[in-house]
């Protein structure tokens, strides 16, 4: 197996980083629609960011 270039590395985290978005983020979204009071998904939300953003530091 070769090894990869910086390019590729590149794309490779960058396609990790959009996974990881789409993921938080449709499940934000999701609390858009969510029948519980707005404290509750205020809440919720800023968990998600919180792990959000550890996940992206993590890569």
């Amino acid at each position: 197996m070769e090894p990869m270039d910086d390019k590729s590395k590149s794309e490779s985290k960058l396609d990790r980083i959009n996974a990881v978005v789409r993921l938080f983020s449709s499940e934000i979204s999701n609390l858009e629609y969510a029948s519980y009071p707005d404290e509750v998904k205020n809440i919720y939300r800023e968990i998600l960011i919180t792990k959000m953003r550890v996940e992206l530091e993590e890569l």
